[in-house]
């Protein structure tokens, strides 16, 4: 990280992740945002590429100008354009609070005992009091991405878990019937029916009885043995990735609404008669003497199976960002 001289000016972090880093104002016109030639670069996705500037003039003072950002540039509470700056400052982009520090410089509240005037043709706000800093999550495997944790919605939850749900089926089930196709091609199979087949089958393939006297292993079986847990991973990724929760929350409703909506399909497929969905489900291989029970033990089964992949697939998403400069 660049060091700070005792005449620099510079922006000091004041929250996660970016508290008590300090980024040096080197350059006359000092840009912020996710772009890689920004003078600070910045990874979350709640901002802009190019999200504001600070500018010197030549007589040494400094302003800082919204550059059309999405979530809008304040200083010290205000949302602005273009305004004055003076030491002690502060700048939020978005969620993300910065101070600016000028040690030649005296700060607002000083300038206002002494009643002097704001820079003609340049807005200048009053300075309010420090806000609290943001605690850090206790951990990171139950923390939400810096980039969305302070900015909960329910609708992108949603959405991300859709997604989720609707991908990890399309990849998962399109290798399958792939697989299918290959294995049973001499025979020209019938395509409707084959679909409706693997359909009512596909929750009793994520179970490992499934799979142990599989022989010999060629493209038909490698396929889906690739394609149905890879499924779920993709399902956790996206659902985390959009949705902005932590990877618990993101892998728990995700095999939650992934499970639910297959075997809804499962028993559609099989017209709601229970009896020959616990027939279907007898072929698990669990040696469970329970019909029903046995059912419910290969409903449970492939939600755990599900839940570990969704999991493992939320560390495949965006990591907490962490602070760059240029120099």
């Amino acid at each position: 990280m660049d060091s700070t001289g005792p005449d620099q000016p510079h922006l000091a972090g004041t929250g996660d992740p970016y508290r008590e880093v300090h980024f040096p104002i080197r350059r006359d016109v000092f840009v912020i945002g996710r772009s890689p030639g920004c003078d600070l670069v910045m990874k979350e996705s709640t901002v802009s590429a190019k999200h504001a500037e600070i500018r010197r003039d030549e007589n040494g003072r400094f302003e800082i100008n919204d550059l059309h950002s999405t979530n809008g540039t304040y200083l010290n509470g205000q949302r602005i354009e273009k305004a004055s700056l003076r030491s002690q400052d502060r700048i939020r982009l978005d969620v993300f609070e910065f101070i600016f520090i000028d040690p030649t410089d005296a700060p607002r509240t000083e300038l206002s005992s002494q009643s002097r005037e704001p820079v003609a043709g340049i807005h200048t706000v009053a300075r309010l009091p420090d806000a609290p800093p943001v605690p850090p999550p206790a951990s990171p495997w139950f923390a939400a991405d810096a980039s969305t944790a302070q900015r909960p919605n329910g609708f992108t939850l949603l959405l991300g878990c859709l997604l989720g749900v609707a991908v990890a089926f399309l990849f998962s089930f399109s290798g399958l019937l792939a697989g299918a196709w290959l294995h049973m091609r001499p025979a020209s199979p019938d395509l409707l029916h084959l679909v409706r087949s693997q359909a009512v089958l596909f929750p009793l393939l994520h179970l490992h009885t499934a799979w142990l006297n599989v022989g010999p292993w060629t493209l038909a079986t490698i396929l889906p043995a690739f394609t149905l847990p890879l499924g779920p991973i993709l399902g956790g990724l996206l659902t985390r990735n959009i949705g902005g929760r932590s990877r618990p929350v993101s892998a728990l409703l995700f095999s939650s609404a992934y499970v639910a909506a297959i075997s809804f399909a499962q028993l559609a497929l099989l017209h709601f008669d229970t009896a020959n969905w616990r027939d279907v489900s007898a072929g698990a291989g669990l040696a469970i003497s329970s019909p029903t029970l046995n059912a419910a033990v290969v409903i449970l089964y492939f939600w755990v199976v599900c839940c570990v992949l969704s999991f493992l697939g939320t560390f495949l998403g965006r990591a907490d960002s962490e602070p760059h400069t240029r120099g």
